[in-house]
């Protein structure tokens, strides 16, 4: 199939932001504030991570600025208190990373005050299209001991070098290092990928509905990885 899925970009290099030695680029400012801008108008979710706390939590922007950035405070009451204790917190916009001392409660939104730079998160150098619970984006993965059994999830995000899947409960051959021998991709109802990978994270989430999942992150192997 020539259809590619929207705001992918296929340049291989185009969306690489690093130098020659291969270190991160550093984001100004005003470039932050941009990608914020984006995320919220595409109302794509951002993700906070506090340090030590096990859990990160998919979050909304609802106010951008060159001074601050609001997100709808994604927090549960019974978590808050262990949540104020962490001792930094990191801030996922697309493909960026924030890093943040403390949490500042503003109404029913957290703030965090813009950093003068932001650093590309090496785990996430492609651009990535989010997929809605009403948007028909599937992966179906064999199991990696019985090539007869399959196990079907729905896709949260996609790119070049990877996915990712939610699942309510965690299957046991589901762990980090693990590779799959077949990721058939479905979108729109239509095949569209066939990938090997391999699992680099699993991690408990909550979403913007303020419900629990369990998040898989599969990077596509290479075929000199492959063999």
């Amino acid at each position: 199939m020539n259809w590619s899925p929207p705001h992918i970009n296929t340049d291989p290099a185009a969306d690489i932001h690093v130098d020659a030695k291969g270190n991160p680029i550093m984001l100004g400012k005003d470039e932050i504030v941009e990608i914020m801008s984006l995320a919220k108008e595409r109302e794509e979710p951002v993700v906070l991570s506090p340090a030590g706390l096990g859990v990160s939590f998919f979050c909304l922007i609802t106010e951008v600025n060159l001074d601050h950035v609001l997100i709808r405070n994604p927090i549960p009451p019974q978590m808050a208190p262990a949540a104020s204790l962490c001792p930094q917190f990191s801030l996922f916009c697309r493909m960026y990373m924030m890093k943040f001392d403390q949490l500042e409660p503003y109404g029913t939104n957290l703030k965090f005050k813009l950093p003068d730079h932001a650093a590309l998160n090496q785990g996430r150098q492609e651009e990535r299209v989010y997929f809605s619970t009403k948007e028909n984006a599937v992966v179906e993965i064999q199991h990696p001991f019985d090539p007869a059994t399959t196990m079907r999830r729905r896709v949260f995000d996609l790119s070049k070098g990877g996915l990712s899947f939610r699942s309510k409960n965690m299957n046991p051959f589901l762990q980090a290092g693990r590779r799959l021998p077949l990721c058939q991709i479905y979108l729109q109802g239509l095949p569209y990928e066939k990938r090997q990978g391999q699992i680099v994270y699993v991690k408990g989430i909550i979403d913007v509905n303020m419900k629990s999942y369990f998040q898989v992150g599969v990077q596509f192997l290479e075929d000199d990885e492959e063999s």
